[in-house]
Parts: structure tokens; C-alpha cells; sequence
């Protein structure tokens, strides 16, 4: 079934006209991730990586990293609910959860580390430990000097705002020793927010370098509440919620924490649902406590009612204050398997979300609807539409897309329909899209022919397998366009076995092809965000202008290259491509080996004195090696530091660009 809802959305979704708004807001969620991605984290293993920052300045070209442990737990919950959603609408998990393995990665960092900048009476630094006590980020004052980092920050896809520094808690503490990067109450809460997810979204059996993905959020989860029960004499009493406290650690871990959900500390839990904490930081982790654990209940002589969702709607809501309820109580529902939600605010909140991401520039340029701050759900009404008063700025937009997913469960758990009663679309991916049909599609009228023909478009990357067919007759030939921000891969056979929606079988999936007759085109251009849409700025047709464009045919594990024409006529793109091989050579420009190998590869290049661009790509597309060759020669690439799977070896050589795949094991 989940098949025929994928062909389904893609009948939605290739004719504009008909595009409802969540359509418009699925698409803004994957503008909102690429966004994130490209200018408010680096995903990877290292230092630093893997944290979102909140915010990028206009004042002083910085971005800054503040209270990001908090970050990391909305981070988390975007990424599991966003495996679940891709997962039940049948669509490639494998990024997802490596960057999911990453973000909890980053979080055992944090951990493992945090004794180092600390040091006793004596002066001496800690070692590392993992003991649950962590720090909010480990992003240090030349952080944007180490490897690609200054380059990675400074391609904004929103602005043209330059990054030339960092501000970071953790650089703030080694400077001058404030104790700010400490680990807090609110910033656990929100850490539990994010774990929560992970175990109730993420399978048991997803397991990324060997690790199981919902027993390392288990044991981060313990390793915190173990740090909690201690007698920490430093920071406000936290007693007035420890038993809620407990009481998130053992949903999330589904132990109960003996000796720590007392008596006396649940009565002091059960006071804090029947009034608003008078301070607005108290209340957001409270209700991040209370709809992870979904503790507070009401007693009516030897019965207790669960009473969780009242006081969370108290809790989260003072008039002229603040107000959280819709993100809180959908929270809860997603958690705990509830439909008692009113989404209409929320989908207020949806619709107004700009599609640029949140920002505030000045007082007189702000995004509407309490999108001008930090985030939505933290913030009181005075911070939502000044910045915060920490000046101009462009915000990550986690708040905007946690709750885009949590919506998106909650309804589709209820009726699979919005407060309207439109259906909601298929949770497709827009923002790296795989292709693996054939076209046209075998079915009326028929999808992706010269008389229906298709447009697909991915915000970052689309990689495809697909087979572009002779129909018959000059109408029902194939006729497909990609279109790409960043880039477009023609990938050879896989070898793995796919559903195949024409013949309804299992078989081997194809390499790209394109058949004498179809019609084929491809070009990169960034999408940039105008009014409700996603478009070239000020441009709503392919113009003139030099695209790149790749041509992957089924030749090995090689992609054989188009180098970047200009193109004086928007008809250029559609030149077919056809399906002979003996009329292509196979480019065989260098080997890798052993192939797979244990971490340890040989380069051996075929060149003829031409200088040769080395690059290793991981599978999210991160660069995490490069170099520069000239001529034949061999060149040792050392994997056995990095995480165990698939990574890319490129080589651009003159006009020349070929890559291969490679397994580190």
C-alpha cells in the first residue's frame, strides 16, 4: 500500500495547480532541513560537528552557538520523526539515520569531554569521562579555521551574509572560565524531548556503524538521569521536578528509576500542573518534563485520572505571556499515542511560517507570526518580534520543523487529513530525491510522456536509476526533466532488487537509460524562496545561462560526465540521450583498491600529466578528504578513523570527472 501512496503523491505533486498548503508547508519543512544543513550545522563526526547553531548575525557576520544542548534534543526529534515519517511512505532512510547517528554522536561527545575544560583545586584538567555530566557545545574560538568549516558557512542560501567568527558557550568558558557552557535543568529538558522521539519513532533494528540508534539514546538517557540523581550543589533546585524528571528517563528508557521517584518529590511534581511557573524558562521545562513522562495526574479518592494535557495547557499558556500550548500538547499526543488535538492553531502556525526560514532583520523587516526569534516555543511575546534584542539575525528554524512532524503524525494517527479536510500528501523527500520508475508511467494518463511530461525537483540532490522509454508513437515517448539545486547523479544498476510499478514485480533495479525517442533534461539552479513557492529569484522559467549537467549511463561503477554548456536556448536540455552504449566510452581515469577494505585504499591514477582533483564524499555528501595530484601515481587514502560504510571517491581530471563507490569495513 505504501507504494501506491508514493505514486499517488508524485500525481499531486507534478501539477502545481492543484498544490494544497501542506503541500506548500512539506515542501517548506525540506527548504527548512537543506537550510539547516547548508548554514546552521556541519554534520560529522569531529569537534563541533553535528550541532545546530541558533543563529546567524548581519552586525558582525557571526554565527553563534548558545544554550545548544536544548538545540541537539530538537535536532534529534526532527530527525526521528522525520525517519518515521520517510519510513512509513516508503522512502530511503539511510541519510537520515546516518546523520541521526551523528547528532546522538555529538551528544556522547559533549559527555565524554566536558571534564576536559574543568579543573580542581589544584589546577589540574579532568579526564574524559562518560558520566552523564556534559556540556552545551564544543565549538572552539578557530572553529571556522579547521578544515572546510569557513567555506561550508559562508554558501547561506537565504542571503548573501558572510561568516568571519564564532560564538560558542564552550569558547566562552575557555576564555573566561563563566561556567556558561555547563550542563543545565532546561537543557535537559529538551534533550529528553528529542531521546523521547527517538525511541518511540526509530525501529528497534536501525543500527548505523554497528550501533543500534534507540539503544544509544537509551544509554545517553541513563548515563543523564544517573548524573541528575547526584547532589550537585550549583545551580537552582531542581526538586519541585525531579520526580517528573524520573519519571521522562523512564519513558524514554522503559526502566523505572528506583530510589529517585519518591513519595515526597511526586507530590512537589503534582503541584506544578495546577499553575503557570511565574518564570517563563521554569515553564518550558516543565512542560517538556511533564509531556515526556505524562505524570501529572488528578486524585479523586483511590482514582487517579491522567490530567497531563490540562495542566500542560495551563502550564504553557499566560495571555499576554507566552504561549506553547499547540506545540506542547502535539508533542505529548505523538509520545503517547493521543488524538485529542485542536490543530487549526497550529496550522496557523504552519502556514505563517516564512518560507525563507525564520529571521529578523530589523524593526521594520521581521518575519510575521512570532517567527522573528530564537525560537517560537522558548520565547515569551516580548522576544518573538525583536530578535530577542541581540540584533539582526537568521534563525535555524528547528522550532518551525519539529512541529511540522509532530502535525504531521498527529494527523495522519487521526484521519490522514488537515482541520479542512484536504488529504494530506505523501511525506516525500524534497530535499534529496532517489528516482528509480520507469517513465512513461503504465497507467492514464500517462506521467512523464511526451504529451504528459514531468518535471522532478529536489532542493540539494537527485540521484537516479530510472529507465526513460520509447512509447511507441512520438506522444508517448518519454519526456523528463530534473532540476537540482546542488547536484544530479545517473547512477549505473545497483544491483539491489525494487518494486517495479509497471509490471508489479520484484526485479533487479536498472542502471539510467535513455531510449531513442525520449526526451531527457537536466540543470542545476538554486531555489530561492518567493512568496509561497520555491523558484529561481524573480524567474519562473528555465532561462539562458550556463547549467552543469551530468550524464551517468550504465557503465560500471563509473559516471561519465557532460562537462557544464552554455545553454542559448531553454530547448537545448531536452537534446535525447540514447540508449547505446557502443557510442560511449567508459572514462577509466583511476582504480581504487582493496575495494572493500579496512580503512586503508590505494589511489592509482591513470592520468597523463594533467593535475587531478581528489575528493572522498561520505553519504551525506560531506567532503571529508581532498587533495590535489598531477600525472599517473598512487596515493594512500586512510579511511580506518572514520565510520565504517559507503563513501565516494571523485576524481576531476580536465574535462573528465569520474566517481566510485567504496566500502570501509
Amino acid at each position: 500500500m505504501k507504494h501506491y501512496l508514493l505514486i499517488l503523491f508524485l500525481i499531486i505533486g507534478i501539477y502545481p495547480a492543484i498544490a494544497q498548503s501542506p503541500i506548500q508547508n512539506l515542501k517548506k519543512y525540506w527548504y527548512y532541513r537543506f537550510r539547516l544543513q547548508n548554514d546552521f550545522l556541519k554534520v560529522g563526526p569531529n569537534q563541533g560537528e553535528s550541532i545546530p547553531a541558533e543563529a546567524r548575525f548581519y552586525g558582525n557576520n557571526t554565527i553563534k552557538w548558545a544554550d545548544a544542548g536544548m538545540y541537539i534534543g530538537w535536532y534529534l526529534g526532527v530527525l526521528a520523526t522525520e525517519y518515521k515519517l520517510l519510513y512509513d511512505n516508503n522512502q530511503s532512510t539511510l541519510a537520515v539515520t546516518q546523520e541521526l547517528y551523528y547528532a546522538l554522536l555529538a551528544l556522547e561527545r559533549l559527555d565524554l569531554n566536558a571534564e576536559l575544560i574543568y579543573t580542581d583545586d589544584n589546577g589540574n584538567p579532568g579526564s574524559p569521562t562518560l558520566n552523564g555530566f556534559f556540556i552545551r557545545d564544543d565549538i572552539p574560538a578557530n572553529f571556522l579555521a579547521i578544515n572546510d568549516n569557513l567555506a561550508h558557512f559562508n554558501q547561506g542560501l537565504t542571503s548573501p551574509l558572510s561568516i568571519i567568527d564564532v560564538d560558542s558557550d564552550y569558547k566562552s568558558e575557555i576564555i573566561n572560565g563563566d561556567g556558561i557552557a555547563e550542563m543545565s535543568q532546561d537543557q535537559v529538558a529538551h534533550i529528553f524531548n528529542g531521546l523521547a522521539l527517538v525511541s518511540v519513532c526509530v525501529d528497534a533494528g536501525v543500527v548505523i556503524n554497528n550501533v543500534q540508534l534507540r539503544l544509544f539514546a537509551i544509554d545517553i538517557t541513563n548515563r543523564i538521569i544517573a548524573w541528575v540523581r547526584t547532589d550537585v550543589r550549583r545551580g537552582h533546585d531542581a526538586r519541585p521536578w525531579a520526580f517528573g524528571i524520573a519519571a521522562a528517563a523512564t519513558k524514554i528508557t522503559g526502566t523505572i528509576q528506583q530510589n529517585f521517584q519518591s513519595i515526597s518529590l511526586e507530590a512537589l511534581w503534582q503541584i506544578q500542573q495546577h499553575f503557570p511557573n511565574p518564570n517563563r524558562f521554569n515553564s518550558h521545562l516543565i512542560a517538556s518534563f511533564a509531556s515526556v513522562s505524562d505524570s501529572w495526574r488528578l486524585k479523586l479518592g483511590p482514582i487517579k485520572i491522567n490530567s497531563t494535557r490540562a495542566g500542560i495547557r495551563l502550564v504553557t499558556y499566560v495571555p499576554s505571556e507566552w504561549d506553547w500550548r499547540g506545540f506542547y500538547l502535539m508533542h505529548n499526543s505523538v509520545l503517547h499515542g493521543k488524538n485529542k488535538n485542536d490543530h487549526s492553531t497550529v496550522e496557523v502556525d504552519l502556514y505563517s511560517a516564512p518560507c525563507v526560514g525564520p529571521y529578523f532583520f530589523d524593526s521594520n523587516d521581521i518575519a510575521g507570526a512570532g517567527w522573528g526569534s530564537v525560537h517560537k516555543y522558548l520565547k515569551g511575546f516580548d522576544e518573538l518580534y525583536d530578535g530577542g534584542g541581540d540584533g539582526g539575525a537568521e534563525y535555524n528554524g528547528l522550532d518551525y520543523m519539529l512541529l511540522h512532524n509532530l502535525y504531521y503524525l498527529s494527523r495522519l494517527a487521526k484521519n490522514g487529513k488537515d482541520n479542512s479536510g484536504n488529504i494530506l500528501p505523501s511525506y516525500f523527500n524534497y530535499m534529496d530525491h532517489h528516482e528509480h520508475l520507469e517513465y512513461p508511467r503504465n497507467f492514464p494518463p500517462q506521467l512523464g510522456s511526451k504529451s504528459f511530461p514531468v518535471t522532478l525537483e529536489a532542493f540539494s540532490s537527485i540521484t537516479s536509476h530510472s529507465q526513460l522509454l520509447s512509447g511507441g508513437t512520438s506522444s508517448t515517448d518519454a519526456d523528463i526533466t530534473y532540476r537540482s539545486g546542488v547536484e544530479i547523479g545517473l547512477l549505473p544498476s545497483s544491483g539491489k532488487f525494487i518494486f517495479n510499478f509497471n509490471t508489479l514485480q520484484l526485479e533487479l533495479e536498472k542502471g539510467f537509460s535513455v531510449a531513442a525517442g525520449a526526451e531527457f533534461g537536466a540543470f542545476i539552479d538554486p531555489f530561492e524562496c518567493i512568496g509561497p513557492t520555491y523558484q529561481k529569484t524573480g524567474d519562473s522559467t528555465i532561462t539562458s545561462g550556463t547549467y552543469g549537467m551530468t550524464n551517468s549511463m550504465p557503465l560500471g561503477n563509473d559516471h561519465v560526465p557532460i562537462s557544464p554548456e552554455n545553454i542559448d536556448d531553454p530547448q537545448d536540455i531536452t537534446s535525447p540521450i540514447y540508449n547505446d552504449t557502443n557510442k560511449l566510452k567508459n572514462i577509466e581515469i583511476f582504480n581504487v583498491y582493496p575495494n572493500p577494505s579496512s580503512g586503508v585504499f590505494t589511489l592509482s591514477l591513470k592520468t597523463e600529466n594533467e593535475q587531478s582533483d581528489v575528493y572522498v564524499i561520505d553519504i551525506l555528501g560531506i567532503v571529508i578528504y581532498r587533495s590535489q595530484l598531477t600525472g599517473t601515481g598512487e596515493q594512500e587514502i586512510n579511511l580506518s578513523m572514520h565510520p565504517h560504510g559507503i563513501y565516494f571517491v571523485k576524481v576531476v581530471s580536465g574535462d573528465n570527472m569520474v566517481i566510485k563507490k567504496i566500502v570501509n569495513q
